[in-house]
């Protein structure tokens, strides 16, 4: 019902704007379009391995078309189809030397729109609400299973880089990935422009506030070229529309409309874009180095986010960038919802990081203290609902049992004798009384495809011990399974 009436309000909007008088055409600025296609998802980048177990296909009906129409528009508008924020599932922010921003700037205000049937022209805003507008680019890409198609907008006129001496490109992209096992497309807006210089003055100014009462010197954030990327997962087969603030400089232009359409009906205009898909898939080493990920596994960018624990203003995004870098699993979720005092402890119990340089020993190391953390707080019994949230969906039913928890980390050495330990423990309580608690130690379990066989947590007693005996006879040396 939604997409129906946005249609039908783009639709009227479109038709006020024919009958204004049409005014001076809105100049074309100076920018660059490109589509390219490489095996690999919105968030990983182009990858040297084939999507799932063969390479991509090109037979009939394996293809989805792509068409993305960029239109400069003069304005932009605040009250036109619905904020970007209220459909992405994730929004990462980056910039300059901070390798995680807490809060996103240049998506903040885009719009996002989805409709099951596409307007005639959707390039016509009503021009009290847009401006003018001018068509940029008329695009088309093809999708293979597991591949994605990403779609650029180029700013030509470079901006100097505060950070160092190179010029800065900025630009929009969005990319479409077809995933190999799902019919879902996934979508990804990306763009990089230069951070407001205001908001990082204004942190630097705290920060030095700051490190004035404590005695010590700060590392200050530097405005630079930031990236953010917005994810959202559109229902199948309909027509989107985003619209994101992007002015260019030297014209009169304050926003961008991106108009994608997909459909599963490739003929002969698609030509021109499966040779392209194709060579571009034999030769990804002439992807341009734009579409790869501007942050990487790097020795800056860790020095960086080391460094930013000590400042309570970046203490939170080092904590999530760190634990994303390193394969992390559980300090990433807690870093996201504990509180300033709870993340000032983590942070002293992890003490100096530079000690350790492999990438999963550090992933392990930062998991391991955000469990004692924990395991802390719940046995002192001051225990906030969100962090025995955490705790419970990384340890199950073990995770409400504060002895259950004290027993499993004494002693750890790795991380695959955490989850042993945390299988058997969860396995023991199947047989509890209580059946919450079998239920969430079966349902942990599952998710990791720990479960017996044929096990029911809410079956009668007798089947569930039989279901419990009979996978205990199949498991290696009558073990645990």
């Amino acid at each position: 019902m939604r997409s129906v009436a946005a249609v039908s309000v783009l639709a009227l909007l479109a038709v006020a704007g024919c009958q204004a008088r049409r005014p001076v055409e809105l100049p074309l600025p100076a920018a660059d379009s490109s589509v390219v296609h490489f095996v690999g998802t919105p968030l990983s980048g182009p990858t040297s391995r084939p999507a799932g177990t063969s390479e991509p296909s090109f037979g009939p009906g394996d293809l989805v078309g792509v068409q993305v129409r960029m239109i400069a528009l003069e304005h932009m508008p605040a009250d036109v189809l619905e904020p970007l924020s209220a459909r992405a599932r994730l929004i990462t922010a980056a910039v300059g030397n901070l390798p995680v921003l807490p809060t996103a700037k240049l998506t903040l205000q885009a719009r996002y729109g989805q409709f099951s049937l596409v307007p005639a022209d959707l390039a016509v805003f009503p021009p009290a609400t847009v401006g003018r507008v001018r068509t940029l680019a008329k695009l088309r890409g093809v999708l293979p299973a597991g591949v994605t198609a990403s779609f650029r907008l180029t700013d030509k006129l470079a901006v100097s880089d505060p950070l160092a001496p190179r010029p800065l490109r900025r630009n929009l992209c969005v990319d479409l990935y077809r995933p190999a096992d799902s019919a879902v497309m996934q979508v990804a807006l990306s763009v990089e422009d230069v951070a407001p210089g205001a908001d990082v003055q204004d942190a630097n100014a705290r920060t030095q506030r700051q490190a004035s009462r404590q005695g010590r010197q700060r590392p200050t954030a530097h405005p630079g070229l930031q990236h953010e990327t917005a994810l959202v997962d559109p229902p199948e087969g309909c027509c989107l529309v985003l619209i994101i603030p992007f002015a260019f400089p030297q014209s009169q232009i304050s926003a961008v409309a991106l108009v994608i359409e997909t459909t599963s009906e490739v003929g002969d205009e698609y030509a021109p874009a499966i040779k392209a898909c194709q060579d571009d898939l034999a030769n990804p080493a002439a992807i341009p180095p734009a579409v790869v990920q501007s942050f990487d596994w790097t020795l800056p960018a860790i020095a960086a986010a080391r460094s930013g624990l000590e400042n309570p203003l970046n203490r939170r995004a080092s904590l999530v960038f760190l634990g994303d870098q390193t394969g992390a699993q559980v300090l990433p979720d807690l870093a996201l919802v504990a509180d300033e005092a709870v993340l000032a402890g983590l942070v002293a119990r992890l003490g100096d990081l530079s000690t350790t340089t492999d990438r999963q020993a550090l992933g392990w190391r930062l998991d391991l203290a955000a469990l004692e953390v924990l395991r802390d707080m719940q046995a002192a019994a001051r225990f906030p609902r969100e962090l025995a949230a955490v705790l419970l969906s990384h340890t199950g039913q073990a995770g409400r049992n504060a002895s259950s928890m004290a027993e499993i980390l004494n002693g750890l050495s790795d991380r695959e004798e955490l989850q042993r330990r945390l299988v058997a423990e969860n396995t023991q309580y199947l047989e509890d009384s209580s059946p919450a608690a079998r239920i969430r130690a079966y349902d942990w379990l599952s998710a990791r495809q720990k479960a017996p066989p044929g096990y029911d947590p809410l079956a009668p007693s007798r089947q569930r011990r039989d279901a419990l005996e009979k996978a205990q006879n199949l498991s290696p040396a009558g073990g645990t399974p």
